[in-house]
């Protein structure tokens, strides 16, 4: 679990972690990260033709 302080200075948050920037990449096989890449391209272009028809 990542343990989070916020502290606010001048109106500016300032994220604080206890969690190692190495423990927060995951290793994941070739397949999974094609699978994930093309579903997020499907879910950007969907909602490129939204804004677009709504342009029109």
């Amino acid at each position: 679990m990542v343990s989070e302080l916020l502290h606010q200075e001048n109106k500016k948050i300032i994220l604080e972690t206890e969690v190692k920037p190495s423990e927060l990449f995951v290793s994941a096989s070739p397949h999974a990260v094609d699978k994930a890449m093309k579903t997020s391209r499907k879910i950007d272009e969907a909602k490129i033709k939204r804004l677009l028809n709504e342009l029109e």
